[in-house]
This record gives C-alpha cells, sequence and structure tokens, in this order.
C-alpha cells in the first residue's frame, strides 16, 4: 500500500517527520516503526515511522508485503509535521470487508 505527500510550497525543502498508523473498529490505534512492524501505541509517546525532507512530491511505502485481508474494516492513517502536535493527518483508505 503506497500513499504520497503533496506539500504546501512553503514546505518543500523542510525535514519533516512522518507517522503511518491504523485504528482498529474497536479503538485499538498501531503505528509503523521504520522495520515496517506495526506494534500498539502504548501512552502518550508517539515516534515517527521515517523523517523526509519535502520534495514537489513525496511518495511513501506505507505497507510492504503483507496480506491485509485479515484487517477487514482498519482504517489506515498518514500524518507528517514536526511533532504531533502540529502534523497534517489524512486517512488514506479503510480495508474493505469481503462478501
Amino acid at each position: 500500500m503506497s500513499d504520497h505527500i503533496v506539500p504546501e510550497p512553503h514546505e518543500i525543502g523542510q525535514r519533516v517527520n512522518v507517522w503511518f498508523g491504523a485504528r482498529t473498529p474497536d479503538g485499538r490505534v498501531f503505528l509503523r516503526n521504520a522495520g515496517d512492524q506495526w506494534t500498539p501505541r502504548v501512552g502518550d509517546t508517539m515516534p515517527p515511522s521515517i523523517s523526509v525532507v519535502l520534495g514537489d512530491d513525496n511518495p511513501l511505502q506505507v505497507v510492504y508485503w503483507r496480506d491485509l485481508t485479515d484487517l477487514a474494516g482498519v482504517g489506515v492513517y498518514v500524518a507528517y509535521g514536526q511533532s504531533p502536535l502540529d502534523w497534517k493527518l489524512a486517512r488514506i483508505c479503510t480495508i474493505p470487508v469481503r462478501a
């Protein structure tokens, strides 16, 4: 699963942190680390997944080589900024439920 960040013109050239997250239908939150491991969020800490210098268009690989069929209903999110206090957050998809 991939996405991309298209920053505001004034953000180009800035180094930002990027967070990849997922929220289950029952409210549990998982964060991806730099090694593509998804772990439950514990406490108030939210370490970023990666750090990038923003260009005009910034492709991101959110999930690597994982079968997502068992994650029906999970919302997947990408956020970027200096910290969780100023990030821009977007839900990029919800894993569909198969009939």
